[in-house]
């Protein structure tokens, strides 16, 4: 299960920095997964994106268009009035949770990491600090390689090991059906 987010920096007239929502649905009101994110960051700048789901039933959906739409919430004019576009960008993001988890995180010659692994919490909205951790854990897995030259396949099943033993693979595992939830429930924002 993949998804798109798409955001815009703007320079605005007023500081929020340090405030974050987020906001599920609307402008999404056919049923797709997904919503809405506004970050203050400092100097006056603000993050405002989507991430929408695509296993949407709309084949046309514009992720892009959504975020216009989004944006003409009189809540978000009311920050942005003013403001200037500094600039976009969209990504990526894997939504499958822990039943998407691959059955070897790691090869002889390949260690996959963050998104590439698919650790990223849904629920929690938590996907840095997974990806982060994963760095750690593989950086400490192949130092210990390094250190008895021993780079075989069997030098890197630690990794995996210790993932699951981590919180990255803990609580991708407690809310493994957080995502299903709205596949199996379609009402839930269809309504």
């Amino acid at each position: 299960i993949w998804s798109v987010g798409v955001k815009e920096v703007w320079q605005c007239d007023s500081d929020y920095s340090g405030k974050v929502w987020h906001t599920l649905g609307w402008p999404l009101l056919d049923g797709t997964f997904g919503g809405g994110f506004v970050y203050g960051m400092k100097d006056n700048k603000l993050t405002i994106g989507m991430v929408i789901s695509l296993d949407s039933e709309d084949p046309n959906m514009n992720p892009q268009k959504k975020l216009q739409d989004y944006k003409m919430h009189p809540w978000i004019q009311e920050m942005i009035k003013g403001g200037k576009l500094l600039k976009y960008g969209a990504a990526l993001l894997p939504e499958g949770g822990y039943y998407s988890l691959p059955r070897k995180f790691a090869v002889q010659g390949a260690i996959l990491l963050g998104d590439a692994l698919g650790v990223l919490d849904v629920k929690n909205l938590a996907g840095i600090d997974r990806a982060m951790e994963c760095g750690y854990v593989a950086a400490e897995v192949l130092f210990n390689a390094l250190e008895k030259e021993n780079y075989g396949e069997e030098a890197l099943a630690d990794y995996q090991a210790r993932l699951e033993d981590s919180f990255v693979i803990k609580e991708l595992y407690k809310n493994r059906y957080f995502r299903h939830a709205f596949i199996e429930n379609p009402k839930l924002l269809g309504e």
